[in-house]
């Protein structure tokens, strides 16, 4: 769980790993984590991957994540991918994508996200 860049195809992407977070607050903590990562990126387009594969999508959560995307990642062009997505966190992902500027795309594994970040 945390978040980092890593490269793919001689391309940075901003990994936002919550994989094994249970805990509600820790997912949380992490979202509000994400701003300083944005601070160096200038005009360039992010691209970011998101792996929530074992955890819980609960509506804190999700509202945190939308207010992130809506307060921080609206101010740049952004890229986004999604893995673990399974379930309910469909119909999430979904609600999301609709209340929210850029959209998030989901993928079955982290290779197949990472190529289509990267294409």
């Amino acid at each position: 769980m945390g978040v980092t860049w890593i490269e793919h195809s001689n391309k940075k992407v901003l990994l936002v790993d919550f994989t094994g977070s249970i805990l509600e607050q820790n997912m949380i903590h992490l979202v509000h984590t994400l701003p300083p990562f944005l601070t160096d990126v200038g005009d360039d387009t992010i691209l970011a991957l998101t792996d929530i594969t074992g955890c819980f999508a609960t509506p804190g959560f999700v509202a945190a994540a939308r207010k992130i995307n809506n307060e921080v990642f609206d101010n740049f062009k952004i890229k986004q991918a999604i893995v673990g997505v399974v379930g309910a966190k469909v119909i999430l992902l979904k609600a999301h994508n609709l209340l929210v500027k850029n959209k998030i795309i989901p993928f079955p594994n982290r290779e197949e996200a990472l190529d289509y970040l990267t294409a």
